[in-house]
């Protein structure tokens, strides 16, 4: 069961299923108002619970939902 900021979260990960940080960053920022740490520690916290899994091995970190939104 997802908290309501891991809804969130995951809702832009589910709109564009691979994404950086940069753009989860702009998108929550717009969509509920986020500062760039709240985003960075819940991809964090996201990952560390395999909600989302990290790919950095392009030398960019790509975030991609491990969770159906069904």
């Amino acid at each position: 069961m997802l908290t309501q900021t891991e809804w969130y979260l995951m809702e832009s990960l589910w709109n564009n299923a691979c994404q950086t940080g940069r753009e989860a960053v702009e998108y929550l920022k717009r969509s509920v108002g986020w500062s760039r740490s709240t985003t960075l520690t819940m991809l964090r916290r996201m990952t560390e619970k395999g909600l989302i899994v990290a790919d950095d091995t392009s030398g960019m970190t790509m975030y991609t939902p491990m969770v159906q939104k069904d």
